[in-house]
């Protein structure tokens, strides 16, 4: 019996010896308590003894928000472990500026140290209720909207997160910029200070061979950037998916962006706002396109556009290239239709608005990712 107990209280021993550094310690490196500590941990839901590494779960959050835990990197906190954040064995975090990490604690339940479902393309992760007001879309409700900007963060126009590492845009956008330009994704209020974003940059901007800038053919590009996106540390980005289909004339689509609220406006708008337009056919497109100022003689490149719109006071407008014409087939996942290009005007009755077609471009698209 006395062998039992010796042999549980030096693996005891051994046990707070290798893991010294994840305990609770004094000046002198052994393991102790006082109130102040105990306290501390009561408030974490911690055990007040370690028989196991213990494991912390952290994730991203606002600077302004509560954390159910403790905030990882604030020296004021009052528990003074030096923690091996393993984030559900994941890779710690990295969180931009504004926001902080997160912390909990994970029993031993192995449930809980499963690396996160990952995301599928096309979803929205956060349900809103929120009551839209002129045509502003939910916080979240375009994960895949990414927000390009100069060097000196004036805003030039939008892109579409296709995958963790890759951006499309129109290639009109970006074909004179020498990758002198940033991206910010999951933005929504441009102006806010406290919004949660990744910031990344262009290792390269591929411009599509055949881009003609007069005619706008083929007016597509795909940006690498500088890291890959950790989706499941973000519930305001996420990819968009590539199209599995040209969508039938008729069907309801949707755009976002912080364009211009008419042709003729001298400002962006702040908040990102939304709005829902159908397809429009090849043929009935390039017939009202003909009845502007184009004439009778233009002709609409059909491997390069898809129309949507003609409604009036309903259309993306000048600010808004780039950014993505969006379909919800049956299996419910947003998807890619086209890319904000030009228009006649903004908004104006019988007058849809061009937008790159994204379907046909998917060849070049997989071989230049």
């Amino acid at each position: 019996m006395k062998k039992i107990v010796f042999f549980i209280l030096m693996c005891f021993v051994c046990e707070i010896y290798c893991n010294k550094k994840l305990l609770l310690k004094t000046k002198n490196n052994h393991v102790s308590f006082d109130n102040k500590q105990n306290k501390a941990l009561d408030s974490l839901g911690l055990p007040k003894t370690f028989l196991f590494k213990p494991k912390f779960a952290c994730s991203c959050i606002l600077s302004t928000a509560k954390c159910n835990g403790f905030i990882y990197g604030n020296k004021t906190h009052t528990v003074m472990f030096d923690i091996r954040i393993t984030n559900l064995g994941l890779e710690p975090v990295s969180c931009p500026m504004g926001e902080v990490n997160c912390c909990k604690y994970n029993n031993n339940n192995n449930n809980n140290n499963m690396p996160p479902k990952p995301k599928k393309c096309g979803e929205r992760i956060i349900a809103s209720n929120q009551l839209k007001i002129n045509d502003q879309s939910a916080y979240g409700a375009y994960p895949w909207h990414a927000e390009i900007i100069d060097l000196n963060n004036q805003y030039i126009g939008a892109g579409v997160i296709i995958d963790d590492s890759h951006i499309i845009t129109v290639a009109h956008l970006v074909y004179k910029l020498e990758n002198k330009y940033k991206i910010r994704l999951g933005k929504w209020n441009r102006t806010s200070k406290t919004e949660q974003f990744l910031e990344v940059k262009p290792l390269s901007t591929k411009i599509h061979e055949a881009f003609n800038i007069e005619l706008l053919f083929n007016d597509i590009a795909i940006i690498k950037i500088d890291r890959k996106i950790v989706f499941h540390n973000y519930v305001n980005i996420n990819a968009a998916c590539l199209p599995t289909a040209i969508p039938p004339s008729g069907i309801i689509c949707w755009t976002a962006g912080w364009g211009k609220n008419n042709f003729t406006s001298d400002k962006y708008e702040n908040i990102l706002k939304e709005i829902d337009l159908p397809i429009v056919d090849h043929g009935t497109c390039e017939k009202q396109f003909q009845k502007t100022r184009l004439g009778s003689d233009f002709k609409l490149d059909s491997k390069t556009f898809i129309c949507a719109g003609g409604q009036l006071g309903k259309d993306s407008c000048t600010g808004d290239g780039g950014g993505a014409l969006i379909c919800q087939p049956l299996n419910g996942r947003f998807e890619i239709v086209g890319l904000t290009a030009w228009g006649i005007g903004c908004g104006q009755q019988n007058v849809p608005g061009a937008y790159v077609h994204v379907y046909n471009y998917l060849d070049w698209l997989k071989r230049n990712m």
